[in-house]
């Protein structure tokens, strides 16, 4: 197949098949193939950007300005930004921060961080999802939400990632009076 059928077919089909971690997979690999600061990656970014693997677009994008000067990287063109500092799932994430009282930035910021902003993620540590919570955690938070815990599948789920997250990056802020050092610290020890 050609890179133009991977991208138009046979990537779209796997998606639509709910085989997003083959589709990823394809992707990350169509991308190795590509020279560091080859013109092509920001295409890449761009058609994984457009098919919602977002966490494909951000690895391009940092492969585009892996090499910049600090001078190159102030005047990097809005669009490029954007592919690097994605902000899918606004909606959900919204909502979560308004539930939980977390400053949105800061919790996008953590799922740019913990997972690229991929739903699918799983740490060496067994963390899950967007915001990479370890399944006893999410328990425990749901538990604290009075909700019933469905396993650890259900933090691959953008909205339940989001707001397991947020509930948990906001007990942490209380805990350490909104020290953000600490509570990231905090987060990211599980």
């Amino acid at each position: 197949t050609t890179a133009t059928d991977l991208w138009t077919i046979t990537i779209p089909a796997l998606l639509e098949a709910d085989e997003r971690s083959l589709a990823r997979a394809l992707a990350i690999s169509a991308l190795d193939l590509v020279s560091t600061n080859d013109p092509a990656e920001i295409a890449i970014a761009l058609r994984a950007r457009d098919l919602q693997l977002h966490d494909v677009a951000l690895i391009a994008t940092l492969r585009v300005v892996a090499g910049w000067s600090t001078a190159e990287r102030l005047a990097t063109p809005l669009a490029l930004e954007r592919l690097g500092y994605p902000s899918p799932w606004t909606p959900e994430l919204t909502a979560a921060t308004q539930e939980f009282q977390v400053p949105p930035l800061l919790l996008l910021a953590l799922v740019r961080q913990e997972s690229a902003f991929n739903p699918e993620a799983i740490s060496p540590a067994a963390a899950v999802g967007l915001t990479q919570v370890i399944p006893r955690t999410g328990a425990l938070i749901a538990a604290s939400l009075g909700e019933d815990w469905q396993g650890s599948h259900t933090l691959t789920n953008p909205e339940t990632s989001l707001r397991y997250g947020a509930a948990y990056l906001a007990a942490q802020l209380e805990t350490f009076n909104g020290n953000l050092y600490a509570t990231l610290a905090a987060y990211n020890g599980g």
